[in-house]
Formats: structure tokens, C-alpha cells, sequence
């Protein structure tokens, strides 16, 4: 018999994120034709980085420059912005500023549909996660600060 120790925390094994936010970092991203020869796929692997789904992987793929669905081309630039933004990459990328993509937390919502009878991931959002607290809210009332003993 064999033995096992944990490699690290023992936790329970949560499935497939559901519909929600999502703190994430890109792992992988491919570029590719696609099979039918009529629009670049970039495809991306997403991994949560926070909550009870930490490590668990979030695909997406967006048809750019597709010779026969202009519809398709503006859903998939739109996305391609917002994840430029997300990334602080006004210029957009290249090849060569894929690895420095990589590990840079956005936020990202994701719903759920269904496509050719499988439920899939659809993104409905890209951000930039916020690094400081906004400030108070209209209305909210500040407590003084404690004072020193």
C-alpha cells in the first residue's frame, strides 16, 4: 500500500466555477486559423486566483478577423479592448508581450449558455481589479480614528 501526504491544505474538490466575478490571471494564450480557414481563434486559459474556486481554469475563445461574420468580428474586438484595458495595454499586444500578460490579476465575469447543446462560458465582462480603496461613499459616515493608550 502506498502512502500519501498533502501537498499542501487538504480541501475539498470544488467543480466547475459557476456563473459569477472572478479574480483571474491568464496562464495560456494560442493563437491559431481556424479549421474552416475563415477567422484567427485566440484562445485563452484564465485560472481564478482567490474564493473557493482558486486554481480552477476558465477557457475563452474570440474569433478575430472573420471573413464572413461582421457581428462576430465586433463581439470579439469589443472583448479584445476590454481586455487590453483590463491589462493596462492601450496598445494592444503582440507576440512578444504575450509572457507579460501573464499573471496580471483582472477581474472577469462569466455567465453560463448554452452552444450546440453544451453549457459553456460566455464573458460578459474584463476589468481592472481596483489596488486602493475608492473612498467613501456618498453619505457614509467615517469613524475617528482610535486613539493611542
Amino acid at each position: 500500500m502506498i502512502g500519501y501526504q498533502p501537498k499542501g491544505q487538504a480541501k475539498a474538490m470544488v467543480g466547475k466555477p459557476p456563473a459569477g466575478r472572478y479574480r483571474v490571471v491568464i496562464k495560456g494564450v494560442e493563437h491559431s486559423r481556424s479549421q474552416s480557414n475563415t477567422c484567427d481563434r485566440m484562445s485563452f486559459q484564465f485560472e481564478v486566483i482567490d474564493g473557493p474556486y482558486t486554481g480552477k481554469n476558465i477557457y475563452c475563445n474570440l474569433n478575430l478577423n472573420h471573413t464572413t461574420s461582421e457581428a462576430s468580428n465586433k463581439n470579439a474586438e469589443e472583448k479584445m479592448d476590454a481586455l487590453c484595458w483590463a491589462l493596462n495595454l492601450p496598445r494592444g499586444w503582440t507576440p512578444d508581450t504575450v509572457g507579460t500578460i501573464c499573471n496580471i490579476p483582472i477581474l472577469l465575469d462569466v455567465y453560463m449558455g448554452e452552444f450546440n447543446g453544451k453549457e459553456k462560458y460566455e464573458i460578459g465582462l474584463f476589468d481592472q481589479v481596483p489596488n486602493k480603496h475608492a473612498g467613501q461613499l456618498p453619505g457614509q459616515k467615517v469613524a475617528p480614528p482610535a486613539q493611542q493608550p
